[in-house]
């Protein structure tokens, strides 16, 4: 979605043609695949995610690539928070009543998500690790079949994109206790974040960017990553974003860089110390 959002004035800034093709499969590392054994010579390009790049190295035994090894960083374009939301029977007003409740009940109180190794999931590991809770991980096949499942209460709670429950708060159908990203939602204002709720280091984004096969030229990354810093701070595409409840991070190569190569550290630890096992 964000691709097709940005190809249009991508190729207008750069004078070529920009063409996305969808290669789904493997969460995403398909089309990483794909990527990584193209000419580094910047006309390929990657849309990659938080799960594909930073995530599943650690998931997958036979991973077909090496993200630090094989691709570059281009530029960071987007982050997508998630909301910390419950079931009306839970009777957690707010993050410190969710975690004295899931205390009280060790190995009782679930939580949904879309499968192995998405933010749901890992914001649900991470949520046990800082808060020194006991919750049980119920996969779901997708992110919308896990809030469905938390809209009936078969999961009690769940870490869902914005987009996908903010039309089910007002109605009371679920609860908001915490945004996942380092400052309050525009789409939720009233809604704390995580961190503000007493837990310092929680922070799950999702977060999108390009990339480049390793040993694309350096004046070709500088380039596109000029390229993208001018399309998306076009106030047209960061409405759009907005819209989706999105917000827009530019900066340089270096900069995605550090930050791949943290949240791959960071996700490795919990998943390592959360005992998942790669797929």
């Amino acid at each position: 979605m964000i691709a097709r959002l940005i190809a249009p004035q991508l190729s207008a800034s750069l004078g070529q043609t920009v063409v996305v093709e969808n290669r789904p499969g493997a969460t995403g590392t398909l089309g990483a695949a794909t990527v990584v054994r193209a000419p580094a010579d910047g006309y390929t390009l990657l849309m990659g995610v938080t799960s594909t790049i930073a995530v599943s190295p650690s998931l997958i035994a036979k991973l077909p690539y090496d993200s630090l090894r094989d691709l570059v960083a281009v530029g960071q374009i987007v982050t997508f928070p998630s909301v910390l939301v419950v079931h009306p029977s839970v009777p957690a007003r707010n993050l410190n009543e969710l975690i004295e409740y899931a205390r009280a009940r060790p190995s009782s109180v679930n939580y949904a998500s879309g499968g192995l190794g998405t933010s749901d999931h890992l914001g649900g590991e991470l949520l046990k690790s800082l808060a020194k809770i006991n919750i049980l991980h119920v996969p779901y096949k997708g992110g919308g079949p896990a809030v469905m499942a938390a809209l009936a209460g078969g999961g009690q709670m769940t870490f869902a994109t914005l987009p996908t429950v903010t039309q089910h708060i007002p109605s009371g159908r679920l609860r908001p206790l915490g945004v996942t990203g380092v400052q309050r939602s525009a789409s939720l204002p009233e809604v704390p974040t995580m961190i503000e709720s007493g837990l310092p280091d929680f922070e799950v984004v999702t977060w999108l960017g390009l990339l480049a096969p390793a040993g694309t030229p350096r004046e070709v990354i500088v380039r596109l990553n000029t390229a993208v810093n001018t399309v998306m701070g076009s106030a047209e595409i960061r409405a759009l974003v907005a819209a989706q409840a999105g917000d827009v991070v530019t900066g340089t190569p270096e900069q995605f860089g550090a930050l791949i190569r943290k949240d791959s550290d960071r996700w490795a630890k919990v998943i390592r110390e959360a005992g998942i096992k790669a797929e």
